[in-house]
């Protein structure tokens, strides 16, 4: 995939507890030009946010095997840094309702196709207008 100029000046914090997945996610943002850095746990990620004040996206699986919920690490993410954006996926079934996702954040069911993550991160980091907008 081609790097977008816009996206190389965008940083991601990857949340997610298997490495497998992980790796794989990040590799397809950094080959399209995010910047990604990585965490393994909602904890993790919100001592992170703390020091890197360049995020511009927040990309987190909604589960962690310790018990912790990226939904609630979204909630507080958006009332600290209201303009960072929102992306929530989970490999597990979910029935969200679009106010469960502070902002303009969004829902995907994994697996995904790259080309939809890397759309949804793109409306998530303000480089793609909102669908209909």
């Amino acid at each position: 995939m081609k790097s977008d100029s816009a996206a190389t000046r965008e940083t991601v914090l990857l949340v997610e507890h298997e490495p497998v997945t992980r790796t794989g996610i990040s590799r397809v943002l950094s080959e399209a030009g995010y910047q990604v850095i990585e965490a393994s746990r909602p904890d993790e990620a919100w001592t992170m946010l703390e020091t890197q004040p360049d995020v511009g996206v927040l990309l987190a699986d909604i589960d962690a095997p310790d018990g912790t919920n990226s939904l609630e690490l979204a909630r507080k993410v958006h009332e600290r840094w209201p303009s960072i954006g929102l992306v929530i996926t989970s490999s597990h079934v979910r029935h969200l309702r679009p106010g469960d996702i502070p902002g303009d954040g969004c829902f995907l069911p994994r697996p995904l196709p790259a080309e939809t993550l890397l759309h949804e991160v793109g409306v998530a980091a303000h480089l793609i207008p909102l669908s209909g907008a």
